[in-house]
């Protein structure tokens, strides 16, 4: 008969025919005593030495400075590690660096376009059979080098 692996949490290899040993045995009884569970804990991690409250003000310090700068270059002017300064833009200052973003300012025009669209709504409960008659389309002009102008 092949003796059971014990680890730190209990046994990983063990045969349904196969009693778990005294020692097991006492352990988990402790276990349920203190913690009213005998269900394995997961060890402490390691505390973080680079996502600190310090770096994190230094990373957004340098993005306000430099929003259109990349993670690297951002990394590089802190002195830190470009995996670092990307988990540390994703996982605490909730930004991802990663994704391209487009920012269009409204004009007077705009507003005016809103004003109007606002009107039709109003327009259309009197009317439902309207969208029927209205032809609609949105405007791009296609480049062959792989641009698009919309």
């Amino acid at each position: 008969m092949r003796p059971a692996i014990e680890t730190q949490h209990g046994f990983r290899h063990m045969n349904r025919h196969e009693a778990p040993s005294p020692n097991a045995i006492r352990r988990w009884a402790r276990q349920w005593c203190k913690e009213g569970s005998v269900a394995c804990n997961k060890p402490p991690d390691r505390p973080s030495s680079v996502r600190t409250p310090e770096n994190t003000a230094r990373v957004l310090a340098s993005v306000g400075r430099g929003p259109r700068r990349s993670a690297s270059k951002h990394a590089q002017s802190l002195g830190m590690s470009d995996r670092s300064v990307r988990h540390i833009l994703h996982s605490d200052l909730n930004l991802h660096p990663y994704k391209l973003q487009s920012v269009h300012s409204l004009s007077d025009r705009d507003k005016e376009v809103r004003s109007q669209f606002c009107y039709f709504q109003g327009i259309l409960p009197k009317n439902p059979d309207l969208p029927n008659y209205l032809l609609m389309s949105e405007e791009a002009h296609f480049y062959l080098h792989d641009i698009v102008n919309t």
